[in-house]
């Protein structure tokens, strides 16, 4: 069989975080299934969700499963209609409806959403959003009873700057971190009361760093620690919360051309991390992770091996 490097895969994690190996969505129609870009994943309606952008044409497409039936019980890849993107998009829950950000290809890099309604069982025409670019994908959040995006600047500008919604709809204006820049699209998670953003550093600085929100501004970004050295990732890092274990759950890829995938814990209270390498697990984007039902999801694209 030809191997395809931008087949999507997953892998899963018990609560011990052990892996059980990695998962092709299929390999004999590769391009339904296929990403040049870090995918995303969400919990909704009861279902696991996954929306990504295909290889072919830069549409957006998704698949869902029931998360006891990730091996096999997938529905087919479905394209979401005349919704198109140059990167990958981001995914949020919010007041009943899956949301979905990503960047249009209109050529001027602006951002677009669109959401699943229960209601109508479909999605939503893309809307634009009033005046808000990106150069990379985005990442969302539901936080304080808003939808935060956060997001990159246009062309060269690498600065993260925010944007929130307290109804879906209506977007507030940009606002810049101060000071903080990135290479690659954002995460985000939430842990308790507080709200962070993970990204890799700006231009050749490919240091993973962290900050959080203080209720006014964004805090000034910390590196994230390994064995107290700096974390290094082409890409930023998958981070989900789990409330259940009450640590973190990170997963990233390796610096530069290193396509392995890394991925550790940390509890309450700690700031070093211990990683460890994900046994036959190799990507060329940023993974995707969440935590739900006693497991940690990690989707991503392949990488030539």
């Amino acid at each position: 069989m030809k191997y395809y490097p931008e087949l999507l895969r997953f892998n899963r994690a018990d609560r011990r975080l052990t892996w059980e190996g990695e998962t092709i969505f299929v390999e004999t129609f590769p391009f339904q299934y296929a990403s040049p870009d870090r995918p995303a994943i969400a919990m909704f309606n009861n279902q696991l969700w996954c929306v990504y952008r295909l290889v072919s044409g830069s549409k957006l497409a998704y698949r869902f499963s029931s998360p006891q039936d990730v091996d096999g019980q997938w529905t087919g890849g479905q394209v979401i209609p005349d919704q198109t993107t140059v990167e990958g998009p981001a995914l949020a829950v919010f007041k009943d409806r899956l949301y979905c950000v990503y960047v249009g290809t209109g050529g001027d890099n602006s951002l677009y959403y669109t959401y699943w309604s229960n209601v109508n069982s479909s999605w939503s025409d893309a809307k634009k959003f009033p005046k808000h670019y990106s150069t990379r994908g985005t990442a969302l959040a539901v936080y304080d009873n808003k939808l935060w995006c956060v997001h990159t600047g246009n062309g060269r500008d690498g600065s993260l700057r925010y944007t929130t919604s307290s109804d879906g709809e209506n977007w507030s204006d940009d606002t810049k971190f101060p000071g903080q820049t990135t290479a690659s699209a954002p995460s985000l998670f939430v842990k308790g009361d507080d709200l962070f953003c993970v990204h890799r550093g700006g231009g050749d600085d490919e240091v993973v760093y962290c900050t959080s929100w203080d209720r006014t501004t964004w805090r000034g970004s910390r590196k994230m620690l390994a064995n107290s050295s700096s974390i290094y990732s082409s890409h930023a890092p998958g981070v989900a919360y789990s409330a259940d274990d009450k640590r973190l759950i990170m997963v990233l890829k390796g610096r530069r051309s290193d396509t392995r995938l890394f991925y550790g814990a940390l509890r309450d209270g700690n700031e070093n991390w211990f990683l460890n390498e994900i046994s036959k697990s190799f990507s060329q984007a940023g993974p995707a992770v969440l935590a739900a039902q006693s497991t940690t999801f990690c989707f991503y694209r392949g990488a030539e091996s």
